[in-house]
């Protein structure tokens, strides 16, 4: 449609505002509602705020204050991406869940890059992480820009792996994947992931030509005491925040320098993957005073997997969460600053209910 403009109505400092797009006269308007998601942004390494990162959602973008705290607009649903990207850092993708009037809170740790190594796009290259596994190996003549056009001379190829067994929450989305066999999304186990990130000069973004491949290593990040010899590839959609298979790689090395080495046709995250075989724990969140939280987010944490899940309570403080059938995980939940104890739950070859309720303190 030609001629669309975008208009917020609401109150300054409100939690919901209705974005509008109007249009001509012949195209009816679309109302679009919204709220707010509010956090900030620290480092993985150190745990140092980061100031300047740009936070954004399909509804609005911001960036990070000094303190690297945000507020940003997001659409109203059960799975909004979050993207953030700063300088230094790999991007992240959280997904979280937005209702209207409410304010979502989410905590965002980024991870340093692994390392950038100026390519010649003619050439080709393996780019190496010092002091790991991870490497990606370019093609002569395999890139172009993902905005078309011409290739440049040079290009900077970034190259940051994520070890899940240290901590999924670096992990971008909310481990959840469409398999090869399945439309629908389900649970994920991570045995090691990457971030490829392709730019020039002028920041333009690069993919692998159409016919091309590359060749990757992923270094084995894990909790489980067992490793598959080949293990299904999935690549992040930043979209829609899911996983998507395509492709599968194969154990190489020895310990404790084993690696995932498969072919791809992406440039961006790469994950080694199994589909986890669930059971579901059922439970529910309580405050001080032992009235019900809405909205509060519930964790789990693979302690002998390396998976997660999380989910956001009801309007009457209950929530449902799945862990590995048969495996045991870690509990929490949170909300802004207050939090309940951690507890370990599992194993268990069936769905099973907690109690009493989780206490918010």
């Amino acid at each position: 449609m030609n001629g669309l403009t975008l208009a917020s109505v609401g109150f300054p400092g409100s939690a919901s505002t209705d974005w509008i797009i109007t249009g001509r006269g012949d195209v009816p308007s679309t109302i679009i509602q919204t709220s707010t998601v509010s956090g900030q942004v620290t480092s993985s390494a150190n745990g140092a705020v980061v100031a300047g990162a740009t936070i954004s959602t399909t509804a609005g973008s911001t960036t990070s204050t000094a303190d690297g705290r945000f507020t940003v607009a997001a659409g109203i649903g059960e799975r909004i991406v979050v993207h953030v990207e700063a300088p230094g850092f790999a991007e992240a993708f959280p997904v979280t869940r937005v209702l209207p009037g409410q304010m979502t809170n989410l905590g965002i740790r980024l991870l340093p890059t692994g390392v950038i190594t100026s390519m010649t796009v003619a050439n080709g290259a393996s780019v190496t992480v010092p002091n790991s596994t991870a490497q990606v190996t370019i093609p002569a003549n395999g890139l172009v820009p993902r905005s078309g056009g011409v290739a440049a001379g040079t290009v900077n190829v970034a190259v940051t792996p994520i070890n899940p067994a240290i901590d999924v929450n670096l992990m971008p989305g909310d481990f959840m994947a469409v398999s090869a066999s399945s439309g629908s999304p389900a649970p994920i186990e991570s045995f090691g992931a990457m971030l490829i990130d392709i730019r020039d000069n002028s920041g333009a973004r690069y993919d692998l030509a159409a016919g091309m491949t590359s060749t990757i290593r992923i270094p084995v990040g894990t909790r489980s005491p067992t490793l598959p010899t080949t293990i299904p590839l999935f690549f992040f959609d930043e979209r829609t925040g899911l996983w998507n298979e395509e492709g599968t790689a194969t154990l190489q090395g020895t310990a404790p320098n084993q690696y995932y080495e498969g072919a791809v046709t992406r440039i961006t995250y790469w994950n080694a993957d199994l589909i986890l075989e669930t059971v579901f724990a059922s439970g529910c969140v309580h405050d001080a005073a032992n009235q019900p939280v809405s909205n509060v987010l519930v964790q789990t944490e693979g302690i002998n997997y390396s998976g997660a899940a999380s989910v956001r309570t009801a309007t009457d403080g209950t929530f449902r969460i799945p862990l590995r059938r048969d495996g045991t995980a870690a509990l929490i939940a949170l909300d802004g600053t207050r939090l309940t104890s951690t507890l370990a739950i599992g194993p268990s070859s069936s769905d099973f209910p907690l109690s009493p309720c989780l206490i918010l303190t």
